[in-house]
């Protein structure tokens, strides 16, 4: 389990591994793929699933772009 919390006013990148992807809501990144936030106070709380080698939202506040 991972949190992220956005306490900057510039962009935070959450990088996934080769071959792991980052799930928020109904988005999935690529694989190696990142998701993005720039706004302050935005939280994320990631799980890692190793059957499907994803990091899942397991709780959000504010907005994160995945790509």
């Amino acid at each position: 389990t991972v949190i992220i919390y956005v306490d900057t006013p510039g962009s935070v990148v959450i990088q996934a591994n080769t071959g792991q992807m980052i799930q928020v809501g109904s988005n999935i990144s690529v694989s190696g793929g990142t998701a993005t936030s720039n706004t302050q106070g935005s939280i994320l709380e990631l799980i890692f699933k190793p059957s499907d080698t994803t990091w899942h939202t397991q709780s959000s506040l504010g907005v994160f772009n995945v790509v």
